[in-house]
């Protein structure tokens, strides 16, 4: 009995403990990913409402969504960040992106209007195709 009360109490603490870290989960291109409990009430609404639509406009990120792991939320500044890794080993993500093995970062801005990238590799995973070295971040709005 001791062992099942202690059980219990240890599965309840890890379900709380989990509800307090996790408050939410937004989709994107068909991924659920949990938001962050520590963040504030705007910045929980702009990620539900614009991280969405970074499958519309960035259709390779949608294509190819299923193959990227660690797809995580993260607040940098003011700016909201949607992180995640490209496996090196993926069969569907051409190397002509040269983004495999790469972490990107895609920064909504704190208004949740434009949608910022700065590595050439996230850049042609975004756009699902190859793109031309720039120095300077894509900023793509969020509508």
């Amino acid at each position: 009995m001791k062992k099942t009360v202690a059980g219990m109490t240890s599965l309840m603490f890890s379900v709380f403990l989990t509800s307090a870290v996790w408050a939410d989960e937004v989709v994107i291109a068909d991924r659920s990913v949990p938001i962050p409990g520590h963040l504030d009430a705007g910045t929980t609404r702009v990620i539900k409402e614009k991280a969405p639509l970074i499958a519309k406009v960035c259709p390779g990120f949608a294509r190819y969504a299923g193959e990227l792991t660690d797809v995580r939320i993260s607040k940098y500044g003011e700016e909201v960040n949607i992180e995640f890794t490209v496996p090196s080993s993926s069969s569907r993500i051409p190397s002509k992106f040269y983004v495999r093995g790469h972490k990107c970062f895609y920064a909504i801005s704190a208004d949740g209007n434009i949608l910022s990238i700065a590595k050439k590799g996230c850049k042609a995973l975004c756009a699902g195709e190859p793109v031309p070295h720039t120095p300077n971040p894509w900023d793509i709005p969020l509508e």
